[in-house]
């Protein structure tokens, strides 16, 4: 048998909708195994994300755990997300393109953009950066 992160997440994504007491105790067990406190502590009340992009045609994935909570972004991207499980597919493959069309600014996931786009030397890295000049 073996393991596929796509049932997974499902999974979680399927607690999260359908019971979402369940989905906020195991939240916060895993926040309290990592003695996070405070602002640190992973936010039960959001619909998970664990992977964006476009994770099957790239040769690496890039882990990051609560890479921060935006009072602005945040909401309105688990609006989305909570949609269905179709449209949280779609949501996280195409997570850059609706990033910028929505024009959510975030330091971490522009960051990240340029990263990723520079390591699979993307044409919308370099078509962004004609943007910006």
């Amino acid at each position: 048998m073996t393991y596929d992160l796509l049932e997974e997440i499902k999974a979680e994504y399927d607690l999260c909708i359908n019971k979402p007491e369940k989905y906020q105790q195991k939240v916060d067990r895993i926040s309290s195994l990592f003695s996070l406190s405070g602002k640190k502590r992973l936010k039960a009340e959001i619909c998970p994300v664990y992977l964006f992009g476009k994770y099957r045609l790239t040769p690496f994935v890039i882990f990051g755990i609560n890479p921060g909570y935006s009072q602005m972004n945040s909401p309105i991207e688990d609006q989305e997300a909570r949609r269905s499980w179709k449209h949280y597919q779609d949501l996280y493959l195409n997570f850059f393109l609706y990033f910028s069309n929505n024009r959510f600014e975030s330091p971490y996931y522009t960051s990240l953009w340029h990263f990723v786009s520079g390591l699979v030397n993307s044409d919308d890295r370099r078509e962004h950066q004609k943007k910006d000049k």
